[in-house]
């Protein structure tokens, strides 16, 4: 795993001096650097309008008692278009101006989505599971699991879980602080 990210990381960077070559050869070297910052300004700018959206698309998501699994996808993706931004490079801010398009962002989102629905993210796979929830309230966790993360297959099948929305149960009592010499008392 960490030989492909330093292979992709190589990769990028020789791209972007190409076309750092490239690009200055053109326009030349002080017109190259301008452009270069004059995208991540800008860039940075988009990113921060796009995740005010997708922050206040999330929040609206949560009160509705929904779990923003897609939106919590879209701004991760928006961090890397942020940090894509801020490298300097023609490359890096391409991809990085692909992933502030609402389109483009939802088109991965999706597919992201649905290889972790399939389990292409991870190696064990819950077969064995014993009980099943039947309330809903952690369906479709955006993730594509419809299980409890809290359940658990030691659990019994008559148990349920509690609702998110209800009460908890309280438990009354009283606390009584005894010293050492109260202890004492009490043993003689």
């Amino acid at each position: 795993m960490f030989r492909s990210f330093l292979l992709i990381f190589l990769l990028i960077l020789i791209v972007e001096i190409v076309l750092f070559i490239q690009v200055g050869g053109h326009i030349g070297a002080g017109n190259t650097i301008i452009a270069i910052f004059a995208t991540g300004i800008i860039g940075v700018m988009l990113v921060r309008r796009e995740g005010i959206r997708t922050l206040a698309t999330m929040q609206a998501k949560m009160a509705q008692g929904q779990t923003p699994g897609r939106e919590l996808a879209e701004g991760v993706l928006l961090l890397l278009a942020g940090l894509f931004l801020l490298l300097p490079g023609f490359f890096t801010d391409v991809l990085g101006f692909l992933q502030i398009i609402p389109v483009v962002r939802a088109f991965i989102v999706k597919i992201v989505l649905g290889l972790a629905g399939h389990g292409a993210f991870t190696n064990v796979h819950n077969s064995s599971r014993t009980h099943q929830q039947t309330d809903h309230s952690f369906s479709q966790n955006g993730f594509g699991h419809s299980t409890n993360p809290f359940d658990s297959a030691t659990q019994s099948s008559t148990k349920k879980a509690q609702p998110l929305n209800s009460k908890p149960v309280v438990l009354e009592g009283e606390y009584r602080h005894e010293s050492e010499d109260d202890k004492d008392k009490t043993r003689l």
